[in-house]
């Protein structure tokens, strides 16, 4: 559970960075 939890957190992080690497480039 802890894993599965874990990875979700790093997922969220990385979508995060996307989207503001998004709209910085916009």
């Amino acid at each position: 559970m802890v894993l599965v939890k874990d990875l979700l957190q790093r997922q969220e992080r990385l979508l995060v960075v996307w989207l503001v690497r998004e709209l910085r480039e916009r």
